[in-house]
């Protein structure tokens, strides 16, 4: 696909290409309304397409760089550091690796957000090479990084509250 010239809508894509029916799209659109959230996560969540099956047609259709789940297992915590938790967090994106001493890898739902791309390059002084990934997967990985750290501050203050008891 073009990036320039007539631009497609993600929905009408997926029908055109036999991945989802006309049906899917029309109450995928409507859930999305309701819910407030990407088209993407609405058809996933609805199952009207795997996250496999629509990773790899974004990745296909959008010419995105894409990341595995063994990936995001095994990411490199360095990354993290470098991008700084409240980044993290805030847009719900995966560092995960280098490319190089000045390229950050990046998973991203949605890797065309240029808002969030700026972001984290003002905030390091580094490239960003945007990944996809479903949010889901990203998320995955952020509660298990975050709930850790959060048990682990919640267990320190509750024995600092606590210290004259013991």
């Amino acid at each position: 696909m073009a990036l320039f010239g007539a631009k497609k809508r993600l929905g009408d894509m997926l029908v055109e290409d036999g991945k989802i029916t006309e049906e899917q799209l029309q109450q995928a659109l409507t859930e999305q309304k309701e819910r407030g959230t990407k088209l993407g996560e609405t058809l996933m969540s609805l199952g009207f397409i795997s996250q496999g099956d629509f990773a790899d047609f974004i990745c296909e259709k959008m010419g995105y760089k894409r990341v595995s789940q063994e990936q995001l297992k095994n990411y490199d915590p360095q990354a993290i550091s470098v991008v700084g938790d409240t980044l993290v967090r805030k847009h719900e994106v995966l560092p995960f690796g280098f490319e190089s001493l000045t390229n950050i890898m990046v998973a991203m739902s949605d890797p065309l957000n240029l808002g969030i791309i700026d972001d984290i390059e003002m905030a390091t002084g580094m490239i960003v090479e945007p990944y996809y990934a479903p949010q889901a997967w990203i998320n995955l990985i952020l509660n298990k990084i975050y709930g850790k750290q959060e048990t682990a501050e919640a267990a320190s203050e509750f024995e600092a509250q606590h210290a004259a008891e013991y």
